[in-house]
């Protein structure tokens, strides 16, 4: 009795799992369903694999699965056909609008060239009608070279060539005299005119020439005036830079070139001091084991050696020069010192005169009469006032003197703050144009994101419109399914690699275009160099290539090293005022250029 009760109760207990499995892969197959009618066929999909994961023997979840990934495929497809066909009207419309663009430029020159030839017929028509022949023959003449295969310039060339002829021979001797004697009037009266015409031109061309002169010294002065300032403020480049301007704008003046000089000689002591502690730096570096640097076999060093060579010539040459001026500039000063000291031993010996002067003065005062003693001494208070007046004129003056030499002090510093301060803002500036930059890339990238999800919307509602009319076709999915099941399962599959390819590849643009922006400095975009890179590395070949050429007066080495999909890009600017060494736009050392571009 109690086998049979526990026989009852397990044969119940089994038969309410059966009818709850039953139950849950029924609310499984009416949730997909109706995903499946609103075109929610993700939220289908899930849900018919989760009946199967309770009924796994089931078929009609299979063949729905089946059908759904066959509508995505479908749908992709139309997706992809609507792209191209929309890229094609593009192209097609692109064509037309050229053609039609091109039709509207020749439209318009012929237009420009009719008008030109009915304006010269009419004036010519004017002419003739006035009996101005030459000026019609030659308006008309000017109409066939505008359309040469017009009949009517010719036929009337040739009536008046006939008229010409016929009024030459019905005119008697006297009055073919006069109308020579006319037309040489005329022909005079036009030559007054175009000379007259000519010397106001003239006129205008030395006024113009004397207003450039002006604002050429002006632009001088005003070069010259910055360049001093950048050099009293020790930014040697920015001044050498503004004193080869000033040269270029009057290459006769000598200041400029004295003062290039001065800075090339500083620029070379502070590169060598550099030099120097580069080396005392290297020499206490312990060289790394198992370094080897080979030379790169796509690098000719004879070029970088004769262009080092041509550049240290050329400042030998001018440093030459330079001293040349500074010994001429040296005696000049010389010379002015020997004057100014010829001129204090002058006043110094009229200062004694007028001392001895004083004295003999003092002593008259003892000898002599009363009224003597009263003259002199009123001579002495005249003379000892006029001494006062001049000490203190001459206190005076060196007051203002060094007012004026204070003054001009106060105005080299304000010019100094002044420049400071521009180059503040101007720094303000660029750093607040590369936040509006960043600000603007943040925006677009929400812009693109707004308008992916508004195009993923409008594709959604266009999957639920195409639908609608795929209900009728259940039916006959349904007696297809098992025959196309393989074909619908590997193109779910290229899908979803597709998908999880795209997916990875815009979480791995947007972390890159984070980090980029992260990592770039206020002063420092990187975004121009990174693009740069990736096509160079498309342009060249694998390792170092090298190229040489002269630009102004420097010699200009570059490099480009390519490593897999990268590409790097070294620099080595030689001039006159030293070597300079580049990669991707910034500067860096010389060893960092060895190792970049010679070092494995």
């Amino acid at each position: 009795m109690d086998a049979a009760a526990k026989d009852k109760a397990e044969k119940e207990r089994l038969e309410r799992e059966k009818q709850e499995l039953e139950a849950r892969y029924l609310a499984l197959i009416l949730k997909a369903d109706k995903a499946f009618t609103a075109s929610k066929y993700e939220d289908a999909r899930t849900a018919y694999t989760d009946a199967l994961g309770v009924k796994a023997e089931e078929q009609y979840p299979k063949d729905r699965i089946a059908e759904i990934g066959k509508l995505l495929g479908d749908l992709a497809a139309q997706a992809e056909a609507d792209r191209l066909a929309a890229e094609r009207a593009a192209a097609e419309r692109a064509a037309a609008d050229k053609d039609a663009a091109e039709r509207e430029r020749l439209k318009a020159e012929a237009d420009a060239l009719e008008r030109r030839y009915r304006d010269l017929i009419a004036t010519a028509d004017l002419a003739f009608d006035g009996e101005e022949f030459d000026r019609a023959r030659d308006k008309y003449t000017e109409a066939l070279t505008v359309k040469p295969e017009e009949q009517y310039p010719k036929d009337r060339l040739a009536m008046i060539e006939q008229l010409l002829a016929d009024r030459a021979k019905a005119m008697s001797e006297a009055d073919r005299l006069a109308e020579e004697k006319r037309r040489l009037d005329e022909e005079r009266k036009r030559k007054e005119a175009a000379d007259a015409e000519a010397a106001r031109l003239a006129a205008e061309e030395e006024r113009r020439r004397t207003e450039d002169s002006r604002s050429l010294a002006e632009r001088y002065r005003k070069t010259i005036t910055e360049a001093d300032l950048a050099f009293t403020a020790k930014s040697y480049p920015e001044a050498r830079g503004l004193y080869a301007q000033a040269l270029d704008i009057k290459p006769d003046e000598t200041y400029p070139d004295e003062r290039i000089g001065e800075i090339d000689r500083l620029m070379a002591e502070e590169e060598e001091r550099r030099r120097r502690e580069a080396e005392l730096a290297a020499k206490k570096e312990e060289p790394k084991p198992g370094v080897i640097k080979k030379p790169s076999n796509t690098i000719d060093i004879r070029k970088e050696e004769e262009a080092e060579r041509f550049m240290r010539e050329a400042k030998a040459r001018e440093e030459a020069e330079k001293y040349e001026r500074i010994k001429k500039l040296r005696r000049d000063l010389s010379e002015e010192e020997v004057n100014n000291q010829a001129e204090a031993w002058k006043r110094m010996e009229e200062n004694v005169a007028g001392k001895q002067r004083i004295a003999e003065s003092t002593d008259e005062l003892y000898h002599g009469s009363e009224a003597q003693r009263i003259e002199n001494a009123e001579k002495l208070k005249a003379y000892q006032d006029e001494l006062a007046e001049i000490e203190r004129q001459r206190q005076a003056r060196s007051s203002q003197l060094r007012g004026a030499s204070q003054a001009s002090g106060d105005a080299l510093r304000d010019q100094l703050a002044a420049s400071n301060q521009t180059r503040h803002d101007l720094h303000a500036e660029q750093v607040q144009a590369q936040l509006t930059a960043a600000e603007q890339v943040r925006e677009k990238l929400a812009r693109d994101s707004q308008q992916g999800l508004a195009r993923n919307s409008q594709a959604r509602s266009e999957v639920v419109a195409v639908a609608e009319g795929q209900e009728a076709l259940k039916v006959r999915g349904d007696e297809l399914a098992q025959g196309n099941r393989e074909q619908v399962t590997e193109t779910k599959d290229v899908l979803q690699r597709r998908d999880a390819h795209l997916s990875q590849r815009s979480t791995d643009q947007r972390l890159a275009a984070q980090e980029r922006i992260s990592n770039t400095s206020l002063n420092e975009p990187k975004d121009f160099t990174d693009y740069n890179r990736s096509k160079l590395a498309t342009e060249y070949p694998q390792g170092v290539t090298e190229e040489s050429y002269t630009e102004g007066n420097k010699v200009i080495v570059r490099r480009v090293v390519v490593d897999g999909n990268k590409a790097d890009e070294y620099s080595k600017v030689i001039a006159k005022w030293g070597t300079f060494y580049f990669r991707n736009g910034q500067s860096i050392t010389e060893m960092i250029w060895t190792n970049g571009t010679e070092g494995e």
